[in-house]
Parts: structure tokens; C-alpha cells; sequence
């Protein structure tokens, strides 16, 4: 009975003011004032997950639609909900906080106090993301799946997903990642068959279209592969750079090593970067490693004399 009251109590809202179940959230009202969000109120743990976040016009308080993907409160566990508007009111970007990461990401567009079009990033990357993971590693994928067996709703086919945006801000383009992994917290005897990563980096325009970028699965066998890779690549770094030092002059080995320790400073920097915020796929940054390190074997490569 309390799920059929809220759903009556959001249906409510299209043609009355707030209903007692919903409250307006705090800090949600577009800049032009026309637009707020309403979260649940006081709804049991059970229904949570049948409620939405309503759209709300205003001052009339009517409801023009609901945000795409899993409902948030201002205030809640592992987590918050933040609704940022663009200045000109016409873009929102809605974020729900979870425990293994974000539970929506969803960019809405609006013309005249109507919605025109949603993004539900969340539901959009999981879904490209498993399938392009299964397609590549199907019997990792099965091991996982039957291991994590049991998991809960918010972690899909048993894998803990998050989604990093590049900067989270009311703006279009945005770019963003979304990773994967089947093993979150890191269990020692967790089964080498299972074990499974990956990462994809997505790009959604001013339209709300979604095009997908660099995509990256590792199993146990591929993974352990890219870490030896990675330690080939350092060392091969070091004899490239070892050898091109020695044809340079005193003031030309300063110059090299200054170089050097620019480029060093930099990949730091590239290693700290927001795609490696959301935690969940540390091979993500072992293949950017790689990769620039890689160039840079080829730069020096370039730099020594022909023999």
C-alpha cells in the first residue's frame, strides 16, 4: 500500500501543489527561479527504490516530468544529490552519491519550461560498457557474474561501476569514464578466473547524443600482461634516454635532463588526473601510462644519431 501512495503521491503532482510524501529539495531551484527539484520524504527503505526525483514548476509547484535513474535525497547514505544548472536555466546536471559510486548522472535539457531531452549517463555507460566487456572476455564475464552471485541491485550483473565526468559542470560537451570491476574491495583469494577491469570514455553533446571513446577490459592474464608491459616500457625509457644522453655535450645533457624532468613532472600530472578518480579500475592508469611512456621511447629514439 505505501508503494501504490507514492506513486499516487507523484502522480499527485501534476495537478495539485507538493503532496506530503515529496518536499521540495534544498538548493535545487534553477537560476531564473522556474524550476526546482522535489525529493521523496519520510518513504521506507523498501519503496526508495520506486520513487523519483519529480521536476518541478514554479511557483505553481506542478509537476513537468521526472529525472531519469535511481532517485536521491539532498542528505543520504554514502552519499548526497546535487542538482547544478547552467546560468541560462536551459541545462541541468543531476548527480545521486552511492557507496561504489554514483548512482545518476544525468544531464536534462529544457525550452520554455518544458523538458526537451534527457541524458541517463549512468544506465547508458553500464549498459556499453557490459556489453563491450563480455564481448571481449566472455568466460572472465561468466566467472565474475556467477561469483558476485547475490550482490544487490546496485551493483550490475555483479560488478561495482562508476562514472567520473571530466568536469562536472552545467556545460556541454562533457566528457566523462565510465570503469568496471569485479572485484571492489580487493579480496586476496578472489578467483584469478574472475577477476575482471575496464574502462570506457564517452563524450555527450549539445544534442544529448553519446559517442563512446577509448575502451579497455582486462582479465587476470591481460591485466598481469599490461603490468609487465609497463615495467618493459620504464626500462626501456632508461636506455633510450641513458643513450641519447651520451651524445650530447656538457651543456647539451643539462638541457636533455631538463627536458627530462619536464616531461617526468608532467606524466605525474597526467597520473593525477580526474579520470582516475573513481578508484574502481586501476589498470586504466597503467594503460595511460604505458602509452605516453611508450611516445616518449620513440621521441628519444628519434633524437639519437644515425649510424
Amino acid at each position: 500500500m505505501k508503494t501504490l501512495a507514492l506513486l499516487l503521491c507523484t502522480a499527485a503532482l501534476v495537478q495539485a501543489g507538493l503532496p506530503p510524501c515529496y518536499r521540495l529539495m534544498e538548493d535545487s531551484t534553477s537560476p531564473n527561479g522556474k524550476l526546482a527539484i522535489a525529493e521523496p520524504h519520510e518513504v521506507s527503505d523498501a519503496d526508495f527504490d520506486k520513487a523519483t526525483n519529480p521536476i518541478i514548476a514554479l511557483p505553481a509547484q506542478t509537476m513537468i516530468g521526472s529525472i531519469q535513474g535511481s532517485a536521491g535525497l539532498k542528505e543520504m547514505n554514502h552519499g548526497g544529490t546535487s542538482a547544478t544548472w547552467s546560468d541560462d536555466s536551459r541545462l541541468l546536471l543531476w548527480q545521486v552519491e552511492g557507496k561504489w559510486g554514483p548512482r545518476a548522472v544525468a544531464f536534462v535539457s529544457f525550452h520554455q519550461g518544458k523538458i526537451v531531452k534527457q541524458a541517463d549517463l549512468i544506465a547508458l555507460g553500464q549498459a556499453e560498457l557490459l556489453k563491450r566487456t563480455k564481448a571481449a572476455h566472455p568466460k572472465a564475464y561468466a566467472a565474475a557474474v556467477k561469483q558476485n552471485q547475490g550482490s544487490g541491485s546496485a551493483l550490475p550483473e555483479g560488478f561495482a561501476t562508476s562514472l567520473t565526468l571530466q568536469d562536472p559542470v552545467a556545460k556541454l560537451p562533457a566528457t566523462f569514464v565510465v570503469t568496471l570491476t569485479a572485484n571492489p574491495k580487493g579480496i586476496e583469494d578472489y578467483p584469478a578466473e574472475a577477476e575482471l577491469q575496464a574502462f570506457l570514455f564517452g563524450t555527450v553533446n549539445e544534442k544529448l547524443e553519446v559517442t563512446w571513446g577509448d575502451f579497455g577490459a582486462y582479465d587476470a592474464q591481460a591485466g598481469e600482461r599490461l603490468l609487465n608491459e609497463c615495467e618493459g616500457v620504464e626500462e626501456a625509457l632508461a636506455h633510450q634516454f641513458d643513450a641519447v644522453l651520451q651524445t650530447r655535450s656538457a651543456k647539451g645533457k643539462k638541457k636533455l635532463q631538463a627536458e627530462q624532468d619536464e616531461w617526468e613532472s608532467t606524466l605525474d600530472e597526467i597520473q593525477d588526473s580526474w579520470f582516475m578518480a573513481s578508484g574502481l579500475c586501476s589498470l586504466i592508469a597503467d594503460q595511460q601510462h604505458y602509452v605516453r611512456v611508450s611516445e616518449r621511447v620513440k621521441e628519444l629514439g628519434a633524437m639519437r644519431p644515425n649510424k
